[in-house]
């Protein structure tokens, strides 16, 4: 993937002005799928959210617009020798990189999301998020 400089956005489906459209969004991650060719690098579909009235430990939250695709920055450095700092080499048997879950506030950029994309240009909007990497398993 490729970082370029935001241009012609679209926020939920919706042209908007770059200036006018939310700089950062609060979004619930529902999924994601391993970057093919990435080591510990996932691209994730998440919902945008708003959260309602409640008070600090019980929030709620309610779906806004569609989902959309987001990725993690704190990913790019991950390699088959460095997970978040950690050489993976040396987790216990039953440990891994996992994907990240939960809430994330992230902002947009555009990537191009292929090679065959890079070559002609189009790019495709992501949410950007920064996270560790997850390292998680169970004792054997």
């Amino acid at each position: 993937m490729t970082l370029t400089t935001f241009q012609n956005p679209t926020l939920l489906g919706h042209q908007v002005d770059a200036i006018a459209a939310p700089v950062f969004l609060l979004a619930h991650i529902e999924s994601s799928t391993a970057i093919t060719g990435a080591y510990a690098q996932w691209e994730y579909t998440m919902q945008p959210v708003s959260a309602s009235a409640g008070y600090i430990g019980a929030l709620t939250f309610s779906d806004i617009g569609d989902e959309i695709k987001g990725v993690n920055v704190a990913e790019f450095a991950n390699t088959a020798s460095n997970i978040s700092g950690i050489d993976p080499d040396n987790l216990p048997t039953g440990f891994a990189a996992k994907p990240c879950k939960g809430y994330v506030v992230c902002w947009r950029a555009l990537f191009h999301s292929s090679s065959a994309d890079e070559s002609s240009g189009d790019l495709t909007q992501y949410w950007q998020f920064c996270l560790q990497t997850v390292i998680d398993g169970e004792c054997p």
